[in-house]
């Protein structure tokens, strides 16, 4: 039965229901004139509706289940049961015709399908029928059982409650508040399309993750409210509703229900009942519990329980989670991937401001529609004052501050950029007064570079534009103007190109950096050749981006020749040379060279202290680079040392939140993790990754390093599932950022082997392994010292699981390769050893195992009998 054929049937029945029985037959045949199918239909319904009011209600409901006749119901094969309600049952089915799939088909029970039931059921169908929304579940099709009963057939939402596919998958505050956002746009949907759903709350909504997309689904609007056809109050009977949504004469669910749904009178509900129960949802989301807890509830009587809903007040997230044991604390943290600390100062002001907005006893305090909630969310999001907050000068200045410290740094090196293109274009022009032409050519060259930093610096300022201006919006319209200025001074379009391409590039904005910094190395030698310091300093940024972006060969190459070039034409400690050293020694690092890289970075230190001194900005960002590489060759006091030396100094001139002092923290907690200090590189990891979502986002390449490192504290303290958890969430995250062939690709993809190991699912893990290596050999080469090392792992994870013989030509592979490359007695030709004599172990070749012993590994590191 299609869509319009149960609409003229329930059409026909809802005229006809209410009248006496001796004209029902009349009307019901002059309206279904020569159609026997409709006919039939009708007089199923209406039979049905007459036995069910001779029915009590209490026994219908506890028989729920499908009669032999409506096993199959339509184009509908009815599978297991998925949920239940006071009337109506929900079923999975499998729908065969016209299309085949899954479906969710929601049924009025056995002998409650009386005519109230019906104008329920039938009003919950038309307002799904009014709705299409990707985070509401969606309706396919509608019609009537062989007994009688009505059904509609909707989207089989395959997926798990709000809260526990958050708490599974680790979800931070920041995703979290990612799906608040899209279950608001649904909810606001919904109210747009007249219908205020009134049970809000996690079981109701699922999440169902594809891939890398995670989306949730709103279902069961079965008590909800329609604003365009409203029900007679006895629709809302307590008879006719699941007891679980019903205490008394309340509507909704215990914990989740606004206090005027509480109310024996709840006609006047409207959109601000839906904002309280997102109030709560959002509270829950972000600590776990109820701002009134479940079990104070179920403690108290009925009537109690709803006083307690209609006059106490929520404390704050922040106070509530502040408030808890140590252990709590700890463990709502952990499903947040953060730490307690961290988590609190997350919530506190903005999100407790939000949330106490939403949960106001009186609703004309609370949000006056979901749109102002989701205005106060974006604009916590984006550093601006919001509407839940106290009126405060120091709040406004502070929000502001915040949200224009990067744009400072970005902005301030543009106007830099063109100020002094400025100041040289008027100099240009006081020399220049003896030659008229020239004159002409700076003042024009003055002029246009006043005009662009004018338009840059308006830009800045709300405006038109207000202040949802956000930085990539700012470069990206300026980069627009700049490419269509043709008449703008080429050097000085070409300093602001080059200052771009670094603010790009900060921004892991990776193809617009390329573009920015190409452009002005084009236009730098053209005008000033490719030989001038202001040609070789972009080669040297676009040589970078090769590094970071997974090809750090090519950018070796090019730093190499820039240094020497330098050095033969500058000297060694020109600042340009410096910074090309520097760049060199990561390339050797990205290689898999630690201590060569190590001592070219040494070089940069002593004399960029010589030169700079001690305390400027590049002499740390050398010194910091100097105790990454020394963490990587196992030197970690000596490192640990420099990294909490240069956090000090950062926090101290950038404040905590700067990004360079994040990266500062994230070096000393990856430091802590080398030392097997998992604690406290587990809770320094989680506050830089929660800051580094506010001030750089989720995704930015740093945040996403960040959140990998995280991973590694969970398998030092050996919770393998949430480590598993973390990096299946992480990994599509960083494809879309970086790419699949990208460094942090297979370092993740390494990570999540280890958790699977860990789990005892070698076989998972195995394949996985092998995938690693065989991508390693593609992009690094068979003997690069990171592909050796995955080979290593896959051939110790083959022979541990019973596959000897290939296990064993892998690893004596992997030793001949290893070792030509670092030498017989390096620390990991000695580890490739150990695992080639495990595996001969394994096979029974104990006289191989013992000379692979005897020949490759030291006395001091050889097993104990």
């Amino acid at each position: 039965m299609d869509w319009d054929q149960f609409e003229r049937i329930d059409a026909v029945f809802q005229q006809v229901c209410d009248l006496p029985k001796d004209e029902q037959a009349k009307a019901v045949n002059r309206l279904c004139g020569d159609d026997p199918k409709m006919l039939r239909a009708v007089c199923a319904m209406l039979r049905s509706d007459a036995n069910a009011a001779e029915q009590d209600f209490l026994l219908a409901k506890t028989n729920p289940a499908v009669g032999e006749d409506d096993r199959r119901v339509g184009p509908y094969q009815i599978g297991a049961l998925l949920g239940e309600g006071g009337c109506g049952v929900v079923y999975l089915a499998d729908q065969t015709e016209p299309v085949e799939r899954r479906v969710a088909l929601k049924i009025i029970k056995p002998g409650m399908n009386t005519h109230l039931v019906l104008k329920r059921f039938n009003q919950e169908k038309q307002m799904l029928a009014n709705m299409s929304h990707p985070y509401i579940a969606q309706l396919y099709d509608a019609g009537v059982t062989a007994s009688g009963r009505p059904y509609f057939a909707m989207e089989y939402i395959q997926g798990e409650s709000l809260t526990a596919f958050c708490d599974e998958h680790q979800f931070t505050p920041g995703r979290r508040l990612d799906l608040f956002v899209q279950i608001c746009e649904a909810v606001r949907y919904s109210h747009q399309k007249g219908a205020i759903h009134r049970d809000l709350k996690p079981a109701n909504i699922l999440v169902q993750q594809t891939e890398d997309v995670v989306v949730p689904k709103i279902i069961d609007f079965g008590i909800a409210k329609s604003l365009l056809t409203p029900m007679p109050p006895e629709a809302a009977s307590p008879h006719n509703q699941n007891p679980e949504t019903m205490v008394g004469s309340a509507i909704g669910t215990l914990g989740y229900m606004s206090p005027e749904q509480t109310q024996h009178q709840n006609q006047d509900i409207d959109v601000r009942a839906d904002i309280y129960s997102l109030g709560v949802i959002l509270f829950e989301l972000m600590t776990g519990s109820l701002p009134i807890p479940v079990a104070t509830l179920r403690q108290q009587p009925w009537q109690e329980a709803l006083v307690l809903i209609r006059e106490q007040a929520a404390p704050p997230a922040s106070t509530r989670l502040a408030g808890w044991q140590r252990d709590k604390q700890r463990e709502a943290a952990r499903r947040r991937g953060t730490q307690p600390r961290a988590l609190i100062a997350y919530l506190k002001q903005d999100i407790d401001w939000i949330i106490a907005k939403a949960l106001a006893k009186n609703r004309d305090q609370r949000y006056a529609g979901v749109s102002d909630l989701l205005a106060d969310i974006h604009a916590f999001r984006g550093f601006r004052p919001i509407e839940a907050a106290p009126d405060s000068r120091a709040y406004r200045v502070r929000k502001w501050l915040q949200r224009n410290r990067v744009l400072f740094a970005t902005t301030g090196a543009v106007m830099a950029a063109l100020v002094a293109g400025t100041a040289m274009a008027v100099n240009g022009l006081v020399q220049a007064r003896q030659s008229q032409a020239t004159a002409v050519q700076e003042a024009t060259r003055a002029k246009h570079s006043l005009a662009l930093l004018e338009d840059f610096l308006t830009s800045v300022e709300p405006g038109e534009r207000g202040y949802e201006t956000r930085l990539l919006d700012l470069l990206d319209s300026f980069r627009v103007r700049l490419r269509e200025e043709d008449s703008i001074d080429p050097l000085t379009q070409a300093h602001v190109y080059h200052v771009m391409g670094r603010s790009y590039t900060k921004l892991g904005q990776f193809e617009p950096a390329r573009a920015c910094l190409e452009n002005a190395q084009r236009i730098r030698s053209n005008a000033l050749g490719a030989d001038h310091l202001d040609s070789l300093e972009s080669q040297l940024l676009l040589a970078n981006l090769d590094r970071v972006t997974g090809n750090p060969a090519a950018a070796e190459a090019v730093h190499r020749a820039l240094y020497k070039q330098l050095v033969d034409g500058q000297g060694a400690r020109h600042p340009l040379a410096l910074r090309a050293l520097s760049e060199l020694a990561l390339d050797r690092h990205a290689s898999g060279n630690p201590q060569e890289a190590l001592a070219k970075m040494v070089q940069v230190v002593t004399l960029r202290t010589e030169v700079l001194g001690a305390e400027n900005e590049a002499t740390q960002n050398a010194m910091d680079s100097q105790a990454v590489l020394l963490t990587d060759l196992g030197r970690h006091g000596e490192a640990e040392e420099i990294h909490r030396n240069i956090l000090a100094l950062r926090t101290k001139q950038f404040g905590s939140d700067h990004p360079k002092t994040l990266v500062s923290m994230h070096n000393l907690g990856r430091n802590l993790a080398r030392q097997n200090r998992h604690d406290e590189a587990h809770d320094l990891l989680a506050e830089v990754v929660l800051r580094g979502a506010q001030v750089l986002g989720e995704d930015h390449p740093r945040n996403l390093n960040s959140t990998a490192q995280l991973g590694r504290s969970l398998l030092g303290l050996k919770r393998y599932a949430e480590a598993e958890a973390l990096y299946r969430g992480l990994l599509p995250r960083q494809i879309k950022r970086v790419g699949e062939d990208h460094s942090l690709v297979l370092g993740t993809k390494n990570n999540l082997c280890l958790a699977l190991w860990y789990q005892k699912r070698h076989g998972e893990a195995a394949r996985l392994q092998e995938q690693i290596y065989r991508q390693k050999i593609k992009l690094l080469g068979p003997d690069h010292p990171s592909t050796l090392n995955s080979g290593n792992n896959l051939a110790y994870m083959l022979g541990a699981g019973g596959e000897t013989e290939k296990a064993e030509r892998l690893a004596r592979e992997i030793l001949a390769k290893m070792s030509a490359r670092l030498g017989r007695d390096a620390k990991n030709v000695v580890e490739v050893a150990k695992t080639l004599v495990g595996i001969l172990k394994r096979a029974g070749k104990h006289d191989e195992a013992r000379a692979v012993t005897k020949a490759w590994i030291p006395q001091e590191d050889k097993p104990q009998p």
